[in-house]
């Protein structure tokens, strides 16, 4: 199978490498500079025929800028923008399978995590499924919410 991957070069991109080409598979992974993840013309350009498209490129900030949302407005652009210009390509070259991993980094004790709840730094996280859901998708982009304030972090 014909992997196109990008974040190749992060944590989740070094790991898969060996595992891909220990189970045979043929691996694409292009850097950041080789590669504008937010063209759809390059991307599509880029997949050459692969068989699946695995979106593991994030730009995490460091912990002691967890809580502020400007901290997150790449990595967010990156899940949500990116994801969309990655969906559409997939789709254009004939791909068969989409993968985008996603975590949460925290959780409500009381509710379900979704779109009306969020601490705004999980903004992407909430919207990034939905996201790589869409064909030629329409998802809205990442809006930061009034956070509550005092929040626990807990």
């Amino acid at each position: 199978m014909r992997l196109f991957v990008t974040g190749g070069n992060g944590v989740l991109g070094q790991a898969l490498a060996p595992l891909a080409a220990g189970a045979g598979h043929e691996l694409s992974a292009p850097s950041h500079r080789e590669l504008d993840v937010f063209d759809l013309a390059s991307v599509t350009g880029a997949l050459g025929g692969a068989d699946a498209v695995l979106h593991l490129a994030t730009r995490i900030p460091p912990r002691e800028r967890f809580e502020q949302p400007e901290a997150w407005e790449e990595n967010d652009r990156l899940r949500t923008e990116a994801a969309r210009v990655l969906v559409d390509a997939a789709l254009e070259a004939g791909a068969a399978t989409f993968v985008q991993p996603t975590v949460a980094f925290v959780y409500p004790r009381e509710t379900p995590a979704d779109a009306a709840w969020s601490f705004g730094w999980v903004c992407s996280t909430v919207q990034a499924p939905a996201t790589a859901g869409c064909a030629r998708s329409t998802a809205p982009p990442c809006t930061w919410p009034t956070l509550p304030r005092p929040y626990s972090r807990r």
